[in-house]
């Protein structure tokens, strides 16, 4: 966990912050693209959906305890390493739209319609335009992330 924190360049004491949201925020974003992605030790956590997108109350017990922890490091394929790098040039908003696609999308079959999912996705999220819906799918699409 010390290793993301590094990556992404947050202090561990933000994920511990109670006004430090948007670090634990990206931090459950990114590790649910590397949960899915099937990165060692991300794909431990079971991911549900929240409000505010995938989240993984393991995953945040984990990182509640973060400390001074030398971070160790973990290997990325230069697939994944591509990946993560593209993810985490959205901004937050347009992470937690994308990883709740994903998620969607692994609770039902490969045949649910893109306006299934963006009828779910609107459910907790309705300031979701749909154009940005179809440009972010798109790029999942583009990244084999999603069907």
């Amino acid at each position: 966990m010390a290793w993301l924190a590094d990556e992404l360049g947050i202090d561990r004491n933000e994920l511990k912050g109670s006004d430090k949201f948007d670090a634990r925020l990206k931090f459950q974003k990114v590790s649910f693209l590397l949960s899915s992605l099937g990165v060692e030790p991300f794909k431990r956590f079971v991911f549900n959906l929240y409000l505010r997108g995938p989240y993984s109350p393991g995953l945040a017990a984990q990182y509640y305890d973060l400390n001074g922890d030398t971070p160790e490091p973990v290997n990325l394929t230069r697939h994944e390493h591509e990946i993560l790098e593209w993810f985490v040039r959205f901004d937050l908003r347009e992470m937690e739209v994308a990883s709740s696609i994903m998620l969607i999308q692994s609770f039902r079959d490969d045949k649910v319609s893109d306006e299934d999912i963006y009828s779910v996705l609107t459910v907790s999220k309705p300031w979701v335009k749909k154009s940005d819906f179809v440009r972010i799918i798109g790029e999942l699409r583009q990244k084999r992330l999603v069907n």
